[in-house]
């Protein structure tokens, strides 16, 4: 329905009445979970929901805690997680670091969509060891 405002414009208030929909919707945040899974002479730590400002520290907890179980390999199978954000990248990168510089090494398995697409972005993907899922 067309409709002018006080400026005289006129305007669609359906799709303006759609817009503010979509941004007055709640996002609901998906909990961060993390599973460990022993595959031979590595672990894995499967990640589900949000890898955020929150869970970026329990994540680089469990890595650490994994290399320090003695664990040469950790790998971090992320095709669950429906979020990162910035701290959940550099809780991984300096994952790898610590990796490279103890002789350790850490892979990601970056699955599809938004994450997998920020990771590529960042430069994560070309700099670290990757696995297909």
């Amino acid at each position: 329905m067309l409709h002018r405002n006080r400026a005289g414009r006129s305007h669609d208030s359906s799709r303006e009445d759609q817009h503010r929909a979509m941004l007055e919707t709640d996002h609901a945040p998906v909990p961060f979970d993390l599973q460990l899974r022993p595959d031979r002479e590595r672990i894995v730590l499967v990640a589900s929901g949000e890898l955020d400002l929150e869970s970026a520290p329990r994540m680089a907890a469990a890595i650490t805690e994994q290399f320090d179980n003695g664990f040469v390999h950790v790998v971090a199978d992320l095709r669950d997680l429906a979020f990162i954000d910035s701290t959940g990248i550099r809780a991984l990168w300096q994952a790898h670091g610590r990796a490279q510089r103890e002789g350790l090494l850490l892979s990601l398995i970056p699955g599809q969509g938004d994450v997998g697409r920020a990771l590529r972005m960042t430069g994560l993907l070309e700099r670290m060891s990757t696995l297909e899922g």
